[in-house]
């Protein structure tokens, strides 16, 4: 509430609701803002109304001197009424039967609700509380209620206290000139409550729209307009603003003309309009004012993918299919010739061509792979040139992402905001979409003919010659086939390029049922509430079950509250002092909620919103659908490589030349070996040279290479061959099993932790949400993380990013780990000793578990007891025992911590929901700092879409709207006291938060250090009182106890419990 207090502070003070000082001089006055118990007075307006529409039913008319201004066109519906078919099908599909029901009436708070609190008004204020005979309404009346709340500045103010006597008098009694003085029953406090806040209708609570619509958006008949319904509204109606005249405003020309008329008179240079500005709503993923939650999910997915299959390729393309006429590629092709021929005889001149060719081809206006950097003097290219060409490739990526992601996202998600009145914009967004898609998707494919003789092809396979020498010593050709980056014949490149193809159509699909969805609702669902839930946007609904959790979500505070009020039938005196001892015996009262299945229970039944309030942004939800996609990837992609890995163990049995390629690709190697013809003249005159000073240091030089391959390529075939055989038969793995358990293991696990974190992330965020409200994450009351948690906004960016790398470098980490482990277990070449490790391991583990029975059950009842010895001279010898057997016993604890320690560790780089290290350890200043992203982020939503953030905003709307027509000082006054007398805990926020008095001048640093003083020393006897009844009540719990037990008070056992509450 604190942190509500300090986002709010300030405004609505400044509309009328908040702090009233009571002299009616409203010039050059300080804005103080509001306190725990105003903003608990704004909370409960719904809740009044509705309580006051059931049980007072007329208390809701327009009271004495208020005219037409308070009447709602539309008629004030309850939640009783369901607000239309389309209300109570959101929650029962049409009906009020069964759970639905259950749900429906838990939006109601208990009856009763009113006339309870007046009986603890008056009780409190005249000593009496008795229904039958309620006090005359007076002035005089108002003032004992004002001045035993401790509002003596307001009490003070009689144009106020004439203003509650009139608001809570009937209308008959004053209008019709009886001299009949009216009465201050529960009818009268009810008009009191609501009289000035009529114009919000409670209906809202149970209709498919947001809060935004419910205020400020009117469709025919003056009722509020729905999301599904705007395509009716004229743009006149729709941009109903607050401090209008009659005349532009049609709202208020046909409801209260008269209230528009005193206001121009009043004040006739009064023409400001509250206009919206345009702030891109519909990218809003802070407060998160996106129409469609899916449609913002699939347009981050689908850009993820769509840079993946062509956003950093579609230039390289571009220049390809630029650079392949005919002139340009021969002067390329024969300058690489040149520099080739340059290059003879060695091997690797033909592997240059390749390259520069390829450079040719892929050269682009911005490439900075392409920056050369000059060698220094030890023959290496200079750092400082390789860190700026690093940062140059980086800035250049960075670059390519913001504005494919400004293209892809941002126009994709035009029209996706809940104060769009006009679809077509979204059909701009569609084109778009669909003809970058489409246009990438044909780049890929595109084949041209053009280049040297037949030079042809696709742009990413294009057939070139190729230089070589023949066996004749010419210099011929022959044809290969250049493959580019962007390879689309590779079932990897397939894979994304079709993936991404589907996240367009489906982000277009989305795009197209918001588009078409009013059409639907208005010839196919205007009887189908079912129909009308299923084409509403999904964040309209999410909305929707945000206000109903914050009607339950009050009510349930009004039920504790009313419950704390209660008294033994046979004591008797104010409930004042009760209510706040009962408060502070429910200090350790909670109730458990939060997990993996209570969370995933909630989602699909709908609870999480509609009961708990939980806010789960788009950004959230994308980072989970992208690990749900790489879950089902890593099976599909462990499985085919499974296969294909088996298929080249066989391959391997069969030849050495596999073994031999991967060597020397490991080593670094120019050649291939495996082939005799390449072993050139001078490298077998080198092994001639080296054979001649076998015996000095230069012929060691020249024989040791630095490279495996030129060492190996300077060996006579036959050499070859043999070693080659040797190191096959001991180092390839002898059975097929070798390759695809490891393989199989590593997958099944790897699955099974992609599964458990990607199932794990959304209930992590609403535990977290749920613990941080609730206080078991300080952050109201710890300076450091109001420091460190309201700062660094921006970093919530990293969020997205972080979710999808952090999860697939955990299972790439576990799986690599798993399949290293289980490889070597099952390998012939280390198969025996590791095999040997892990019987020493087990057999110390056995070891380990009979000592430590031994010592539990032998040990630790006959010789310790707790922090002392029964035994001392057997616990020194025992002491000493252990001493010596845990220096060899805690090898296996070390191991076993360290084993757990890195598990856990890899688990928790894909967690970066939870802290993984407790406060205060790192190293040095560096530590864990990235689950405070979560946090900052859920802060974020919290600070726009907790449940109460929505009333309140709500009712901010309500008073920027209707200004001086909604929310009066009267009814303020009223509500405040209903507040402190059903939370008298709560007064002492208000008192703590105003150094000033309610109404009168400033008081000076004494004064107020003084009421501070007095302040104190009330709350320390309530304390002490209440600790009292404490001790007592435990006392009692004790005896009863003892008595189930079947013990007397007058045994040792029980003498000795009633001596210690004593």
């Amino acid at each position: 509430g604190e942190d509500i207090l300090d986002a709010l502070r300030g405004h609505m003070a400044a509309l009328g609701i908040g702090n009233d000082d009571g002299n009616g001089d409203d010039e050059e006055e300080e804005v103080e803002g509001i306190d725990l118990a105003e903003m608990v007075a704004v909370l409960l307006i719904p809740t009044l109304l509705k309580s006051s529409k059931r049980d007072h039913p007329a208390a809701l008319q327009p009271g004495p001197g208020t005219g037409e201004k308070h009447t709602h066109r539309a008629s004030i519906e309850t939640v009783e009424t369901g607000g239309g078919e389309q209300g109570a099908g959101l929650i029962d599909g049409g009906g009020h039967d069964g759970e639905g029901k259950g749900l429906l009436d838990s939006l109601l708070p208990d009856e009763g609700l009113i006339a309870e609190v007046l009986g603890i008004l008056l009780r409190n204020s005249t000593g009496s509380s008795n229904p039958d005979r309620p006090p005359v309404l007076t002035t005089a009346l108002m003032r004992d209620l004002l001045v035993s709340y401790g509002e003596e500045g307001l009490a003070s103010d009689e144009g106020l206290l004439e203003e509650m006597v009139k608001a809570a008098s009937p209308p008959e009694l004053s209008e019709g000139g009886k001299e009949e003085s009216p009465l201050f029953d529960a009818a009268a406090l009810a008009r009191g409550l609501t009289h000035d806040v009529l114009l919000y209708n409670t209906a809202n609570e149970v209709r498919l729209s947001s809060n935004y619509e419910d205020v400020l958006m009117v469709g025919a008949g003056g009722a509020p307009a729905d999301v599904m319904q705007r395509h009716q509204l004229g743009p006149q109606v729709a941009e109903i603003t607050a401090a209008e005249d009659a005349e532009g405003d049609e709202f208020l020309e046909e409801e209260s003309v008269d209230g528009a008329e005193d206001r121009a008179k009043a004040d006739p240079e009064a023409k400001e309009r509250l206009k919206l500005t345009f702030d891109a709503a519909s990218l809003d993923f802070s407060a998160d004012q996106y129409m469609s939650k899916t449609l913002a999910v699939l347009l981050w997915s689908g850009f993820v993918m769509f840079y993946a299959a062509h956003g950093g390729r579609w230039l390289k393309e571009l220049q390809i299919l630029l650079n392949t006429d005919e002139d340009r590629t021969k002067a390329a092709h024969n300058s690489c010739i040149e520099e080739w021929e340059s290059l003879q005889p060695y091997p690797s001149a033909t592997r240059r061509f390749h390259d520069c060719f390829g450079e040719f081809l892929t050269s682009t206006i911005v490439n900075p792979e392409l920056i050369e950097c000059q060698e220094g003097t030890d023959g290496g290219p200079q750092i400082a040139c390789q860190i700026g060409k690093s940062i140059v490739q980086w800035l250049y990526t960075l670059a390519v992402l913001m504005l494919w992601a400004l293209v892809y996202v941002g126009l994709g998600s035009i029209g996706n905001s809940v104060r769009a009145k006009r679809r077509w914009p979204m059909v701009f967004g569609v084109v778009f979409i669909g003809f970058i898609q489409g246009f990438g998707y044909y780049l890929h494919f595109l084949t041209i003919e053009k280049g040297v003789t037949n030079v042809s092809g696709s742009i990413d396979r294009l057939q070139y010659p190729v230089p070589y020498y023949s066996d004749e010593g010419e210099l011929e050709f022959k044809y290969a086939t250049w493959v580019s980056p962007s390879n689309p014949d590779s079932a990897y490149d397939v894979a994304v390029i079709h993936v991404s193809l589907v996240l367009t159509c489906c982000v277009i699909a989305v795009q197209s049922a918001l588009i078409f969805g009013p059409s639907i609702q208005k010839w196919f669902c205007q009887h189908s509430a079912m129909a009308a839930h299923f084409v509403t946007p999904g964040s309209i609904k999410v909305e929707t079950g945000i206000k109903q959790a914050a009607a339950r979500k009050i009510n349930t505070v009004v039920r504790n509250a009313r419950a704390l009020h209660r008294t033994d039938p046979g004591k008797q005196g104010a409930s004042f002092g009760q209510a706040l001892v009962n408060f502070s015996l429910q200090e350790n009262s909670f109730e458990e909620a939060g997990g993996i299945l209570w969370t995933w229970k909630g989602l699909y039944s709908g609870e999480l919103f509609n009961v708990e309030g939980i806010w789960i942004s788009a950004r959230i939800w994308a980072g989970n659908v992208a690990q749900f996609s790489l879950t089902v990837f890593i099976l599909t992609f462990g499985i085919s490589v499974s296969h294909r890995l088996a298929d080249k163990w066989r391959e391997g049995k069969e030849s050495n030349d596999l073994l031999l390629h991967a060597l020397n690709w490991f080593l670094g190697t120019e050649m291939n070996v495996t082939d005799a013809t390449l072993a050139t003249n001078k490298s077998t005159e080198q092994w001639v040279d080296a054979l001649q000073n076998f015996t000095s240091s230069r012929g060691c030089d020249e024989t040791i290479s630095e490279n495996f391959a030129d060492f190996v390529g300077s060996l006579r075939f036959d050499a070859i061959n043999e070693v080659v055989n040797v190191y096959t038969k001991s180092l390839y793995p002898e059975s097929k099993y070798m390759i695809t358990v490891p393989l199989a293991a590593a997958t099944m696990v790897a699955f099974l932790v992609a599964l458990i974190l990607f199932a794990t992330y959304i209930p992590s965020i609403t535990s977290t949400t749920l613990k941080l409200r609730c206080g078991v994450i300080p952050f109201f009351h710890d300076k450091r993380n109001q420091v460190e948690l309201r700062s660094g906004m921006a970093q919530v960016t990293m969020l997205l990013g972080s979710m999808f790398w952090g999860f697939l470098i955990s299972v790439l980490l576990i799986s690599f780990g798993i399949a290293l482990v289980v490889f070597l277990i099952v390998w012939q070449a280390t198969g025996s000793r590791v095999v040997g490790l892990i019987i020493q391991l087990f057999g110390l583990a056995i070891t380990f578990s009979i000592k430590f029975l031994v010592i539990y059950f032998g040990l630790s009842g006959t010789v310790y007891a707790a922090y002392y010895r029964k035994k001392p001279t057997q616990g020194n010898f025992v002491s000493l025992l252990l001493e010596a057997a845990n220096i060899a016993f805690t090898l296996f604890t070390a191991i076993v911590r360290a084993a757990k320690l890195i598990i856990i560790c890899i688990l928790y780089v894909g967690r970066l929901d939870t802290p993984l290290l407790a406060p205060g350890v790192g190293l040095g200043p560096i530590g864990d700092d990235y689950p405070a992203l979560f946090q900052r982020d859920i802060l974020l939503h919290e600070a726009h879409r907790h449940p109460y953030i929505e009333v309140l905003g709500t009712m901010y709307m309500m008073k920027l709207r209707y200004r001086e027509l909604f929310a009066e000082r009267a009814g303020y006054c009223f509500r405040l006291m209903f507040v402190v007398a059903l939370m008298p805990w709560i007064r002492k926020y208000r008192i703590l938060a105003s150094p000033k008095s309610a109404g009168g001048d400033t008081k000076t640093n004494n004064e107020v250090l003084q009421g501070k003083d007095e302040l104190k020393s009330q709350m320390h006897g309530f304390e002490a009182e209440n600790e009292k009844l404490r001790v007592e009540n435990e006392r009692l719990r004790a005896e009863n106890i003892l008595l189930r037990k079947g013990v007397g008070t007058g045994s040792g056992d029980g003498q000795e419990i009633e001596m210690s509450y004593e």
